[in-house]
């Protein structure tokens, strides 16, 4: 996600060429977020990349 955070939608409509549909990319957001590679912000409703060092 390039370090920024991004709202589900605009990240949708940005990578959605490597998608089928969005239910394929909810899914995806999904197994991230259960890996603990994303989180999402309460207040902003961003997606947040964690950071691995």
């Amino acid at each position: 996600m390039e370090h920024e955070n991004k709202t589900p939608e605009n990240l949708y409509w940005r990578i959605s060429k490597y998608f089928q549909n969005v239910s394929e990319f909810v899914k995806a957001l999904y197994c991230l977020f259960i890996l603990n590679k994303i989180e999402i912000s309460n207040e902003s409703e961003a997606l947040h990349l964690i950071k691995e060092y």
